[in-house]
């Protein structure tokens, strides 16, 4: 029994037990097999268990690794790319308020100089649409701008359900017309909060817009604030839609410049980029969770209170490059 059991517990059976009773030597014998059976049992498998945490650990640190890898990606890319707009921005400038003056100035000789007709009629119209064509490009001038060089925002201590209601308030018609109701939840401890109010409400309204935009045949639209626990010192707002969604091969490109999912061409695509430089510039994160058909859901978590005054986002990263 001794030899069979010394056998078993060799091919790593450590279950087994010698079934030996006896007082004499071999009884002891047998009992101290088993204590230490049972001890290497133990052992085992608290190493088992100690391996797999330590696997879990190992598996959750590179996840985490990975994500802050994609996220230093992510900024070196925006400051590339804030850089290059920036440039481009510059350059375009000029040219395109020529355009748009020179284009008036013949506004106005035409109107002097050539009597009412279908000629001068069609020819004001050409104006006209140059005039409006070249304002369009230098809006996206502005955003190339606003995007690359944000200004530095100006911290101070705001309500935030006031600036969310003004948002909502703003895009109230543009609701009606596309026949989507709104929710708010608001759940802070401190009704105040530090940030620059003008911008936070223009990273708002630019989310909420998108929102609507992707429920084209009406829908819910959810905005929610909570103070995050047991960390105080941050809330999170979220934006959620019941629309289109996004897909999943496109979701980390909706905040690089001119990437655009509107279909009409009407989007430009700055807008998620100029609110992801803001929110840079706040010291927080945006993130969104989406499913084609299922809505999306916009993050953004940011600090109750400020540590500096001076925060530059994405222009103390084109200030590091240079």
């Amino acid at each position: 029994k001794l030899q069979t059991g010394t056998l078993r517990l060799a091919v790593g059976d450590l279950s087994y037990r010698i079934n030996m009773h006896g007082k004499g030597e071999f009884g002891m014998l047998a009992r101290s097999f088993n204590n230490m059976a049972e001890n290497l049992k133990s052992a085992y498998n608290e190493l088992k268990e100690w391996s797999d945490k330590l696997s879990n650990r190992v598996d959750e640190k590179t996840a985490e690794l990975e994500n802050v890898h994609k996220g230093m990606l992510h900024v070196e890319k925006m400051a590339s790319l804030g850089k290059m707009a920036a440039s481009v921005a510059h350059e375009l400038n000029n040219p395109i308020a020529g355009i748009v003056t020179y284009a008036k100035l013949l506004e106005k000789k035409i109107t002097k100089q050539l009597q009412p007709s279908a000629d001068r009629e069609k020819i004001m119209n050409e104006l006209e649409l140059i005039r409006s064509e070249s304002m369009r490009c230098g809006n996206i001038v502005r955003n190339l701008l606003a995007f690359a060089r944000g200004t530095s925002p100006n911290f101070e201590k705001f309500d935030l359900e006031q600036i969310i209601n003004k948002g909502l308030e703003i895009i109230q018609h543009h609701m009606e017309l596309a026949g989507v109701s709104a929710e708010k939840k608001i759940n802070l401890l401190e009704k105040g909060v530090e940030g620059d109010p003008d911008q936070i409400l223009q990273a708002l309204i630019a989310l909420l817009v998108n929102a609507v935009e992707a429920m084209p045949n009406g829908g819910k639209l959810l905005i929610s604030v909570e103070t995050i626990i047991p960390d105080e010192n941050e809330f999170i707002i979220k934006i959620q839609d019941t629309g289109v969604g996004i897909p999943e091969d496109i979701r980390d490109k909706i905040f690089e410049p001119f990437f655009s999912t509107k279909k009409d061409k009407k989007g430009v695509g700055l807008g998620l980029p100029v609110v992801y430089g803001i929110v840079q510039r706040h010291k927080g994160k945006i993130w969104v969770d989406s499913k084609p058909h299922e809505g999306s859901t916009f993050y953004i978590r940011l600090p109750i209170k400020q540590e500096s005054l001076n925060s530059g986002g994405i222009k103390e990263l084109l200030d590091e490059k240079e």
